[in-house]
């Protein structure tokens, strides 16, 4: 049964969910473009490699509030192990990991930079709440 958007759910509005392609199955070490993450909550993001025989691909997450000056987001929330926070994640297999941004910290801007080496191609995908 599809729902409205006036469906609410235990008495809160259903949000809407954004979600983005940051980085596209990419075969060298890239900067994706920023994002305005300004209004958005819940940030997750997925980091995926694939084709790897033998190298690996170092993701990082930078943030802005002018979108000229950046900083490297050194607060990820892990999936593997709860609460762990660190400053990027290594994927060194064809595999995948989710994220992600802690729901106290604000900024404008973020995007992702993945540093290959040797093989592989990486994506990271956002999705969030607004």
């Amino acid at each position: 049964m599809a729902h409205s958007p006036e469906t609410k759910t235990y008495g809160v509005p259903l949000r809407e969910v954004k979600h983005r392609v940051l980085l596209d199955a990419v075969a060298a070490t890239t900067t994706s473009d920023e994002i305005d993450v300004g209004k958005y909550e819940r940030i997750s993001l997925q980091f995926v490699a694939a084709s790897i025989s033998s190298g690996n691909g170092a993701f990082t997450v930078s943030v802005s509030n002018d979108a000229t000056n950046w900083d490297v987001y050194e607060r990820i929330i892990t999936n593997v192990t709860a609460g762990t926070v660190v400053n990027s994640l290594t994927l060194s297999s064809n595999s995948n990991q989710i994220v992600f941004i802690n729901n106290n910290d604000a900024f404008r801007y973020i995007k992702v930079t993945v540093t290959r080496t040797t093989d592989g191609s990486y994506s990271a995908i956002l999705c969030a709440q607004t």
